[in-house]
């Protein structure tokens, strides 16, 4: 409601919208997606989900790929191993790296970089069959017109070894829509409502951390990204002449989701971030459209890859450290009771002779005399607890990438990946095998 008046002509208008963007016009609609870039398994289970939906609700399934956004999208991550044995971060680069803020959009698709003479040593067999994977499918993308839809493409193609392929579509396609170019024309005649709006949703939900639109006096920012070939993201004001430019616009992500769940879905899968920013969204475009959005929901997951990790944390590590350090001093740290009663004797007749205002020089040396001779006695059990202080500060080195859930998801075995979907599935009591299969969605043209 809101926008063109009547809940008829609303109708007309989410017609006219899903047909411009080659949705399905009478049959439910999921959403779901991301940004192009391969990410981890948290993100995927937004795609089990919505196939999962589906499947139970019956509907459709679509996936975007958020393709405004700046990413370094021939890059990725992988935990690899040193000489010694420690995990490490190593960054793979299967592409070149985009110009400054430039969104994915806007820059070229590319030809990948092998990865095998790059990798270096994988932790795991599964992280060099998923950089393979990986840059296979890029290869056989490569021929696309950006970056954004080589990778967005192939990451579609890795999901579809796991579900049903579904029709991808981009954020870019919606400056091609009348909603967005009417509601970007309204932003123009009168910015500064639409931003206060904005600006208050924002303080209602800081917990987004969204950034405000900007307001210089008669001058409003607008949620809108200019962009073009090769060049940096640049912010879009209501006195720009980039508006006179529509195909060079791209919707920011609260307008981006708030067109897309006003018109175009019945239901939006949102990971933990979209959760808490479409909040503001919901109160944004109530507040100055009058707007009823489609329902979102949150879906995520934990995975990480099995690295190995012993659960040490910081303070295993200080009394590890503690232990080794004290039995240079102290022969009870060994269980040495003998030789430590004789340290306290030492230390005894050091205070006496202070005390007394004897020369207490030579007790001290003589004390320290005795402590070398215990070390060299015990300089076995001495050194494993130097040896366990250093193994457990690397295996607290260790533990924050075992313990990682942001590795790319084609770098987990496909066992993983399924033992994940098939649990996302049965929360939906749906089966991996059969069930109601999604509606053709065409894509745009």
């Amino acid at each position: 409601g809101g926008l063109v008046g009547t809940a008829e002509q609303t109708d007309i208008e989410s017609q006219t919208f899903r047909a411009q963007m080659g949705f399905p016009p009478q049959t439910p609609l999921i959403l779901t997606g991301h940004q192009a870039t391969f990410w981890h398994p948290g993100i995927l289970a937004k795609y089990f989900a919505a196939e999962a939906a589906a499947r139970a609700f019956g509907g459709a399934v679509a996936w975007l790929v958020v393709d405004q956004d700046a990413q370094d999208f021939g890059a990725i991550e992988i935990p690899a191993l040193t000489e010694g044995g420690l995990l490490r971060r190593q960054t793979v680069r299967l592409g070149p790296p985009p110009p400054i803020d430039a969104a994915a959009a806007s820059c070229a698709s590319f030809a990948p970089q092998p990865g095998g003479a790059a990798l270096g040593k994988p932790a795991l067999g599964s992280i060099q069959s998923g950089i393979a994977a990986i840059t296979e499918r890029l290869r056989e993308r490569r021929g696309e017109a950006t970056a954004a839809r080589q990778v967005g493409l192939a990451v579609a193609d890795l999901i579809s070894d796991l579900v049903p392929r579904r029709p991808v579509f981009f954020a870019t396609d919606l400056q091609r829509t009348n909603l967005m170019q009417r509601l970007v024309e309204r932003m123009r005649q009168a910015p500064l409502e639409m931003a206060e709006a904005y600006n208050a949703a924002l303080a209602a939900h800081p917990e987004a951390r969204v950034a405000a639109l900007q307001i210089d006096g008669d001058r409003v920012e607008l949620p809108l990204w200019r962009l073009r070939p090769g060049a940096p993201r640049a912010r879009v004001w209501s006195d720009d002449a980039a508006l006179d430019t529509p195909d060079q616009l791209a919707p920011r992500a609260l307008f981006m989701t708030g067109m897309l769940r006003m018109a175009g879905c019945e239901l939006f899968i949102h990971g933990r971030g979209g959760g808490l920013y479409d909040r503001i969204t919901d109160a944004w475009l109530g507040a100055w459209l009058d707007a009823k959005l489609a329902p979102t929901a949150v879906v995520s997951a934990d995975l990480a890859l099995p690295l190995g990790g012993s659960g040490v944390s910081e303070q295993d590590v200080a009394r590890a450290k503690w232990a080794a350090h004290r039995a240079l001093h102290d022969p009870e740290t060994v269980g040495d009771r003998e030789a430590a009663a004789a340290k306290r004797a030492w230390l005894a007749r050091i205070a006496d002779a202070r005390a007394s205002g004897a020369d207490s020089s030579a007790p001290y040396r003589d004390m320290h005399r005795a402590l070398e001779q215990y070390r060299a006695q015990h300089e076995g059990s001495i050194q494993a607890l130097r040896d366990a202080a250093a193994k457990a500060e690397r295996e607290l080195a260790n533990e924050a990438i075992a313990g990682e859930r942001a590795w790319a998801f084609p770098l987990h075995t496909r066992a993983a990946l399924e033992a994940l979907r098939d649990q996302v599935f049965a929360s939906f009591g749906v089966g991996t095998r059969g069930g109601c299969e999604s509606a053709a969605v065409s894509r745009p043209a």
